[in-house]
């Protein structure tokens, strides 16, 4: 497997739907029986930022692996971190 970037993802309103790409398994192809790809191959979803404690909490429930903070220095402080994706939030 190549290298993988570890993601850290700003907002998780928008930000969720880059989840399911750096998370969630490819569906096993007609006569496949597994697959262990991800939608990303070459990055992986380490940290997870929101201020908004009840949007962590909603994400943390479809990826309870990963690390969750309110806090941008601790998302950026944190080793795993290669690149960070901003998915800000738009209120209309």
């Amino acid at each position: 497997m190549a290298h993988q970037l570890g993601v850290g993802v700003i907002g998780l309103h928008e930000g969720r739907t880059l989840l399911v790409g750096l998370t969630q398994p490819v569906p096993p192809v007609v006569g496949q029986t597994s697959t262990s790809l991800t939608r990303v191959l070459h990055g992986r979803a380490v940290v997870c930022y929101d201020l908004h404690d009840e949007k962590i909490e909603e994400t943390r429930r479809d990826c309870p692996a990963l690390f969750y903070t309110t806090t941008y220095d601790e998302m950026l402080a944190h080793p795993a971190v290669d690149i960070v994706a901003i998915s800000p939030d738009i209120v209309i």
